[in-house]
């Protein structure tokens, strides 16, 4: 939008984003502000003019029915976004622009915190609220987004933790998080102790540890799980503990092609032996092993020259009694 020739909206985009680095003056910001409908979000819902008092009644009328004034970023009062109005009022503080008088308005609201964040509240509410968090859930592993009652517990109980591990989180502290039933300090750790647990239960019903990639086990994603372990042992970078426990479990292997093909050259020395021939049907299953579809990759492989099969596993299916690369044409060996 140009305005006699000057271009206005070029000149509105530059004053947000200026002020969105925090780059902008603070008088000129006021001066924009006082504008009837100015917003620093232009997706922001639009409404008509309120002054800052009226939206503070808002936020008043929000922190009656909560019981506080934290609000959720994405919160809409009516038809204003009061979230980002919050969010406006705390970065106004940051930056030095918020009269003394507004900033004790705010500061009144029960629960008002400038950083916005439960990282910096008071210790005690936010435990009470990780406590409810563990007696809904069952457990006290927080997603890192998560609220409780508006506040952001997730960020919280991260903070703990890494309080705990640098060694600036108090003794008393420490206990009283200890004492909740399923903390952990090492939330790596835990998740990975909880993966292997579902390995275990899929390795006892289905005798192998080759989970399909795409496979979920209860509520965890076993095989994208199981890939990873595979991957980070690969480049040498996965704990010689874990190593063990995972070496451990019967049918575990950490080459998963090699070990099918194996397993499929082992079920095809069995149906050679029994039936005569390595003529085996597309659709054939042997234990409920897929051999016909074994037997057919191995053959379009030799096709198409490809690496996968090496001369050593050539060789030792042309070894097996009436085996043939094109059954149609009689073809045995290469």
């Amino acid at each position: 939008y140009s305005d006699d020739r000057f271009i206005l909206g070029g000149w509105v985009s530059a004053q947000r984003k200026l002020f969105k680095q925090g780059k902008l003056d603070p008088a000129k910001a006021q001066r924009l502000e006082a504008l009837p409908g100015w917003t620093w979000r232009v997706g922001a819902p639009r409404a008509p003019h309120r002054s800052w008092e009226d939206i503070y009644v808002l936020l008043v009328q929000y922190a009656e029915r909560e019981g506080n004034a934290r609000v959720p970023a994405p919160h809409t009062e009516g038809e204003y976004s009061l979230g980002a109005w919050v969010a406006d009022q705390r970065k106004a503080h940051k930056q030095g622009r918020l009269s003394a008088a507004r900033k004790q308005l705010l500061q009144s609201l029960p629960g008002w915190h400038w950083s916005g964040s439960i990282a910096d509240s008071d210790w005690g509410e936010a435990f009470v609220r990780l406590r409810t968090f563990v007696a809904r859930e069952g457990h006290a592993l927080v997603p890192q987004q998560h609220t409780e009652d508006g506040l952001g517990l997730g960020t919280w109980v991260g903070a703990q933790r890494a309080k705990f591990a640098e060694g600036s989180l108090r003794g008393d502290r420490a206990r009283r998080l200890e004492s909740v039933a399923g903390w952990t300090w090492d939330v790596h750790k835990t998740f990975w102790d909880m993966d292997f647990a579902a390995l275990q239960t899929f390795v006892t019903r289905e005798g192998h540890g080759r989970v399909p990639v795409t496979h979920i086990e209860g509520d965890r994603k076993l095989g994208q799980w199981a890939t990873v372990q595979r991957a980070v042992a690969k480049h040498g970078k996965l704990a010689p503990e874990r190593r063990t426990k995972l070496e451990g479990l019967p049918g575990w292997v950490w080459d998963v092609p090699a070990a099918i093909w194996e397993e499929g050259f082992v079920r095809l020395s069995q149906y050679v032996s029994r039936v005569g021939n390595a003529n085996v049907p597309l659709d054939h299953r042997e234990d409920g092993f897929r051999l016909g579809q074994w037997v057919s990759n191995r053959r379009g492989e030799w096709k198409r020259t490809d690496p996968a099969l090496t001369e050593e596993r050539l060789r030792r299916l042309e070894a097996l009694p009436g085996w043939l690369w094109d059954p149609k044409n009689g073809r045995h060996s290469s």
